[in-house]
């Protein structure tokens, strides 16, 4: 509900009045003290924010929450917000009309109206402050402000001179349109209340108005003097602190709008506040009610309309507002001491340092009725009732309290090095002295046993104590009587077990437990459990003899284990990282720390004192119902900002970013007021981070992201061990247009063109060039075969010549016949390269018929071709193997005397080539060159040359090398001719 502000409390103090009859006041101030001492119960754990934490005045007004968890204050310097770590405060240098902010009001768009001095109507807005302007407004000025279920905004405008008959409001709806509403004639402490859709209540200073669709319909006097002081809703009603002018006093009376029938409440309890300004009510998710004084603050543990407990809380503090954030903590705000948080109202608080006798807590004990006692380090104790109050107090030297031992009426307390009873009258003995340090005290039947380094045994009062054998030398924390024979012996080391009838060390219980032991607690016959300093706790059964371990891993706040407590199938842990309670039955473990409203998480000693639980640690005690629950609730948390390339983006904004823009920061926001700044994120960019990035930062930082598809999560964690909700957002990072498919296709099929144009040119270069060279070798050839030509023909025609000379016609005649068919053969092969084998073998069967005939017949030929050669399927070279022939006949044959052979031969080489051997019987090479040396002389011949350069050309450009090689022979004498010739195949 809505906190006091300065100015009606200002009223307020105006309206007081004080009782003239001093009899009066004197008896309910001695009612006071009474109910004070029976019924004001514990404290709280406070968490103060000052200017030391970045308040920036100790004034603080007014509180409210917006939907994203921020909490605010309206102060006397400026409009502040807190996010659980950091405050942030807004002047009239963002946009507020005055700095002084006395009230503030938060509408269903978390725009945070302001009640200031200079009573213009403003609200802030992202961080924006902004004034309301209209002609509606010329004459009105705010006073207080209101949201409705509508989400309309009313604002009222009320001051000490209306004397009830009030002045219209102002109600502006969700579209901003602002009206003005006679009918709405607020007061001093006006409040509106939606009863239904169409029905409103206005609780004003002396009575209440009914509204139906924004039209007063009926009003009901509170009654006569009465005057109400802001009404608040309480279990489908509302309550109203009142004053009454006729006698006097302050009450509290409850009121019904429906049945419209009133009731006292808090009856009895009116001189807690009957002197002191009773400012407001406020009541929180449990109905529990708090009042607010002008100097403290009451709470009232309510159930229904009893009152259960009273506390007394922030005295001589100057308490202006109360609010309950979403989390459960109750905020009160000051005017001098900031702001108070009391993180839990469930778990109560005893700072032994400002309220009792000792500095530090040493050692805690409950008896059967619930009362506390606690060992100091001063050697002081103090006994406290179950409901935290000072009892009685002991100071039994100076050394610490280390342990205090209940037995049936008897009360032992152990200090470092005397062991001493305490009488319930108030004094104490001591029993004995020693000058071993002591740290542990058990007893069995009659038997007391004082543990340290060693073990002391008292068998009666009247004996002293004597060292039994125990040859470990370990501190003893702990110990437990398992039987008349055996006793457990917890040491920093490990839990021993020793026998007791011939009192002598056995050996360690269990190799498991081989740690520093702090406490041993039953739960059944058969079942303990142990706990350690750094192994967490375990569950030992003797019976099977089977130990379970439970650390961190399972469920435990923390391995650092102290002080343990059995009730009732749950087994309670005190722990250095908080307190843990083990449902035995559903093995559930549920935690509780600084978060649910412990005073520290380092907790030591634990104790039941009625239905509450108290966990202690050195500096004070938690007093925390036995059924209290574990909160679950994770910190509010969402993306607060996002910027690309430092320039700030909507998250809707960010679907398709350009190629350059790839730096992304953003911030996150974890907002858990409980968790008093400590928030973990974890955080993922989907399609860059391979996992979970985790940090205690809220900043987060990408540069230089390749384009892609990407989507970003994110998640907080307070205090609880509970992670929020997942944020996302997706984005992609444009491929620049070099980059995308289209373009290296695109550039693929140029280069590829540009490459084919290239190699196409260069093809046709070479084809060009490859047939210019053809056709010169085919020039060259053809001139050369036109050089060969004639020549042969020269030959020929003089052998023709011969025979018409030697007057022989007819062999003229078959000599010219078969020239001419030589003839036909050459004119038809002399432009061609290649021609067909046989072609070629019919033509050098013709030259050699002639040859021989212009030899008489002397000459003897053969042209033999292999068996594997098919002539039919292949081409040669045209006149190249003619010109060995006939250089074997013209030189080597010629001139020689008696038989004339020649022979040629053809076999297969390789799939490319033919041999074709020439062999003749002729005068050889040698006489033969001699020959035509003298021969020379007289005439040119071109056979030879013009054959050598033929074979040049075609070894030169020719498909296959062409390759030819001589032999001598001696006896007989002669010449072979191997020609090795390329071929085609048809």
């Amino acid at each position: 509900m809505k906190g006091t502000s300065y100015f009606l409390k200002r009223d307020f103090l105006a309206l007081k009045m004080h009782s003239s009859k001093p009899v009066i006041r004197g008896f309910f101030l001695v009612l006071f003290l009474i109910i004070s001492f029976q019924s004001v119960g514990q404290d709280f754990f406070f968490r103060q924010y000052t200017i030391e934490d970045g308040l920036p005045t100790s004034n603080v007004y007014d509180i409210g929450q917006d939907k994203r968890g921020l909490l605010w204050f309206g102060t006397e310097l400026g409009l502040t917000s807190f996010d659980g770590q950091t405050f942030r405060n807004y002047t009239m240098e963002d946009g507020l009309p005055n700095n002084t902010v006395a009230e503030i009001s938060i509408d269903y768009r978390d725009r945070i109206w302001l009640y200031t001095f200079s009573d213009k109507i403003s609200y802030l807005e992202n961080g924006k402050g902004k004034i309301i302007e209209d002609e509606i407004l010329a004459n009105f000025r705010s006073s207080y402000i209101q949201n409705s279920a509508d989400s309309s905004i009313w604002i009222f405008r009320v001051n000490n001179l209306d004397k009830g008959s009030g002045r219209p409001s102002l109600r502006i709806d969700q579209k901003g349109n602002m009206r003005l509403m006679p009918d709405y004639r607020a007061t001093n402490m006006s409040r509106l209340f939606d009863l239904t859709d169409s029905v409103q209540l206005l609780a004003n200073l002396h009575n209440f108005i009914y509204y139906k669709d924004l039209h007063a319909t009926d009003s009901i006097d509170a009654g006569p003097g009465i005057s109400n002081r802001y009404c608040v809703e309480f279990q489908n009603a509302l309550i109203c602190p009142s004053y009454n002018y006729l006698d006097s006093r302050y009450f509290i009376y409850k009121f019904n709008p429906h049945s419209r029938k009133k009731s006292t409440l808090l009856s009895g309890y009116e001189s807690m506040f009957q002197d002191n300004l009773l400012q407001q009510v406020f009541v929180d998710k449990n109905e529990n009610l708090w009042l607010l004084l002008a100097d403290k603050l009451l709470y009232f543990i309510m159930e229904g309309e009893e009152v259960v407990e009273v506390n007394e809380l922030l005295n001589n503090k100057k308490p202006s507002s109360i609010f309950e954030d979403d989390e459960g903590s109750i905020w009160v705000s000051t005017e001098g001491d900031g702001v108070f948080q009391i993180v839990s109202p469930e778990i109560g608080f005893l700072d032994v340092n400002e309220t009792l006798s000792g500095p530090l807590i040493r050692s805690m004990c409950t008896d059967s009725t619930g009362n506390i006692y606690l060992g100091y380090t001063n050697g002081k104790i103090d006994v406290l009732s179950p409901d935290l109050k000072l009892q009685k107090t002991y100071s039994v030297g100076s050394a610490r309290v280390v342990d205090i031992y209940l037995s049936r009426d008897k009360i032992y307390v152990l200090t470092d090095n005397t062991f001493i009873r305490l009488y319930k009258d108030g004094n104490y003995k001591v029993l004995s002295r020693f000058t071993q340090p002591l740290k542990h005290l058990n007893i069995k039947d009659d038997d007391i046993y004082l543990f340290s380094y060693n073990i002391l045994k008292q068998q009666s009062k009247d004996q002293d104590f004597i060292e039994l054998d125990y040859p470990l030398n370990y501190r003893i924390y702990t110990s437990h009587f398992i039987n008349d024979s055996t006793l457990w012996l917890g040491t920093t080391t490990g839990l021993y077990v020793y026998d007791l009838i011939n009192e002598s060390y056995i050996g360690l219980l269990h190799p498991e437990i081989a740690a520093d032991v702090r406490s041993i607690v039953v739960q059944n016959d058969s079942t303990y459990w142990i706990s350690t300093m750094g192994h967490g706790i375990f569950q030992y059964n003797i019976s099977s003899q089977k130990l379970r371990s439970i650390s961190r891993e399972d469920g435990l706040p923390g391995n650092l284990c102290q002080d343990m407590i059995y009730q009732d199938g749950y087994l309670w842990v005190g722990t250095s990282k908080g307190l843990c309670r083990i449902n035995l039955r559903t093995n559930q473990f549920d935690s509780f720390n600084s978060f649910h409203g412990l005073s520290s998480d380092q907790l030591m000693y634990l104790g039941i004192s009625g239905n509450r639980l108290l966990a202690a640690n050195e500096h004070g005690i938690n007093s925390i119902p036995l059924e209290i629950r574990e909160q679950y609730d994770p910190p509010k948390f969402f993306i607060e900002s996002v910027r690309v390339n430092s320039q700030r983006k909507e998250i809707d904004d960010l679907r398709e970013l350009h190629h350059k823009q790839q730096n992304i920061s953003i911030d996150l926001k974890g907002i858990s007021l409980k968790s008093n700044g400590n928030i973990q994120y974890a955080y993922q960019l989907m399609g860059y981070d391979r996992s979970w990035v985790y940090s205690k930062s809220g900043q987060v930082n990408y540069s230089g992201l390749p384009p892609g598809k990407y989507t970003f999560t994110a998640r907080a964690k307070g205090e609880s061990t509970y992670w929020s909700r997942p944020v996302s957002f997706s984005f992609v990072i444009a491929t620049p247009w070099w980059k995308k498919g289209w373009f290296w296709i695109l550039l693929g099929l140029a280069l590829v063109s540009i490459i084919g144009l290239i190699v196409l040119g260069i093809y046709r270069g070479i084809k060009r060039s490859i047939q210019i060279r053809k056709k010169l070798v085919e020039s060259q050839l053809t001139a050369l075969r036109a050089q060969m030509n004639p020549h042969f023909m020269f030959n020929a025609l003089s052998s023709i010549q011969e025979f018409i000379n030697l007057n022989n016609p007819r062999k003229a005649n078959d000599y010219l016949a078969h020239f001419a068919s030589l003839i036909r053969k050459i004119l038809e092969n002399s432009g061609k390269e290649f021609i067909p084998f046989p072609e070629e073998l019919e033509m050098l069967n013709l030259y050699l018929k002639l040859e021989k005939m212009r030899l008489y017949g002397e000459l003897d030929y053969d042209i033999e071709v292999a068996p594997k050669i098919r002539p039919e399927n292949l081409r040669i070279p045209s006149m190249v193997i003619q010109p060995y022939v006939e250089n074997a006949v013209k030189h080597g044959l010629f001139h020689k005397k008696g038989p004339k052979k020649l022979q040629v031969q053809f076999e297969i080489l390789d799939e490319d080539h033919l041999l074709c051997t020439v062999i003749d019987n002729g005068i050889g090479r040698s006489r033969s060159g001699e020959i035509q040396a003298n021969a020379q002389k007289r005439r040119k011949s071109y056979g030879t040359r013009v054959t050598q350069q033929r074979l040049a050309l075609l070894n030169r450009y020719g498909a296959a090398p062409l390759s030819v090689e001589f032999e001598d022979l001696e006896s007989p004498s002669g010449t072979i001719v191997r020609l090795i010739i390329p071929v085609k195949h048809s």
